[in-house]
């Protein structure tokens, strides 16, 4: 037979007398409890989403806002004007366009007046070439006359030169020599050439140069 445990039977006689004042928790009590407890975490959530949202908020309006800056303003287009021939003029001087000129380096030289020297004519006499012996400032051009003429009566006192064909050619800065194709007409005729704003008289009496300095350069041919 088992010795009695006081502390045992003391345990026993507790736990029947508090079970007798205990009751379970009826189903609707344990719904009441399961609501309470969702309203509780809802409100809970809700509270948590508002002050996510303020903060978010707030960042937003204290953020710097970027600048635009203004565009650019276009340049004016400078306008371009073609150049045109001055006056005729008998002086052999290089004729500026009205184009202003472009400022030149300081240790670049140029000029507004030209000096112009033939090569002669090719060895068939169907050209004639002309080159430029210094350097023209930009926006100057000179221009270079020929003419050709048939002579009649030569080497009489009542020779006469009559035109025949007549050109003009240009130099300047970019074009320091240019070759050009003569006409010439059969049997005796004389050719000449010469630069500056000149016109080829139609017909000289004799075998003299022709005037208007169009021989400032020499006859580039006679083949009488």
């Amino acid at each position: 037979m088992r010795e009695p445990d006081r502390a045992f039977d003391a345990f026993e006689e507790l736990r029947s007398a508090v079970a007798r004042q205990l009751r379970r928790p009826s189903v609707e009590a344990i719904y009441r409890l399961s609501h309470r407890r969702r309203r509780r975490r809802a409100r809970v959530v809700a509270a948590v989403l508002v002050a996510l949202m303020a903060t978010v908020w707030a960042a937003s309006v204290q953020r710097p806002q970027p600048s635009i800056a203004p565009l650019p303003t276009p340049l004016p287009t400078p306008s371009t004007q073609p150049s045109t021939q001055a006056n005729p003029s008998a002086e052999p001087t290089a004729t500026p366009s009205q184009a202003p000129a472009e400022p030149q380096s300081p240790s670049e030289k140029c000029s507004t007046r030209a000096d112009v020297q033939p090569s002669g004519p090719s060895s068939d006499f169907s050209t004639y070439r002309v080159y430029l012996v210094n350097v023209l400032c930009s926006g100057v051009r000179v221009s270079v006359a020929w003419a050709t003429y048939a002579v009649t009566d030569n080497g009489k006192p009542t020779a006469v030169q009559t035109l025949y064909r007549q050109g003009v050619v240009y130099l300047d800065r970019d074009h320091t020599a240019v070759t050009f194709a003569l006409g010439s007409p059969a049997g005796c005729w004389r050719g000449y050439v010469g630069y500056g704003n000149v016109t080829p008289p139609s017909v000289i009496n004799g075998l003299g140069l022709p005037g208007n300095d169009l021989g400032n350069l020499g006859a580039m041919m006679d083949n009488c």
